[in-house]
């Protein structure tokens, strides 16, 4: 991805857009986040520590449902780390990943992390009533989901946790 743009879907404190900018050489890494904190705060981190690399970086406060006002087809890669466990909504989650379609470019990937955390709800469900997680019942629904969106090249590994033991996913996709 030397060169290219990134994003990251709920970039948080803004470790992975530094990691991103120093790992996949990206020329741009951009954040979005529901929490405006959270936004301003990876600006600020990933700027300090992309200086040195000349990597641009912008941070933008997410409505929670849509990658807007980010551009069509404008990233070569985006990722999503440990964000849609925490959205219990299937609707909800489904747009968002279609917005993450439409902001890739052609070719470009897709990687997104789902773990096992308590309180969960099943992973087609509607629930709206918050604090709740969504759990996947493992790789083959993510799979599958995915490709109902359009998605290519599909690759799901499943991890264990070294700390709890519990599955992990990690999905991988080209549009």
């Amino acid at each position: 991805f030397s060169g290219g743009a990134a994003l990251e879907y709920g970039c948080g404190a803004g470790r992975n857009l530094v990691n991103m900018g120093v790992m996949g050489e990206f020329c741009r890494v951009d954040g979005i986040d529901i929490s405006k904190g959270n936004a301003i705060n990876a600006q600020e981190f990933a700027n300090l520590k992309l200086q040195s690399y000349g990597t641009k970086v912008t941070c933008l406060e997410g409505d929670g449902y849509t990658c807007l006002p980010l551009r069509s087809s404008s990233y070569d890669f985006v990722m999503s780390h440990q964000v849609f466990i925490h959205i219990p909504n299937y609707e909800i989650r489904s747009h968002i990943v279609g917005e993450i379609k439409r902001v890739l470019k052609s070719g470009g990937v897709f990687i997104c992390h789902f773990m096992t955390i308590g309180d969960s709800v099943e992973y087609y469900s509607n629930h709206l009533s918050f604090p709740k997680n969504v759990q996947p019942e493992g790789g083959g629904q993510l799979a599958e989901d995915f490709g109902r969106h359009g998605f290519s090249e599909i690759k799901v590994s499943e991890v264990k946790n070294f700390v709890n033991g519990k599955p992990e996913w990690y999905v991988r996709c080209v549009k």
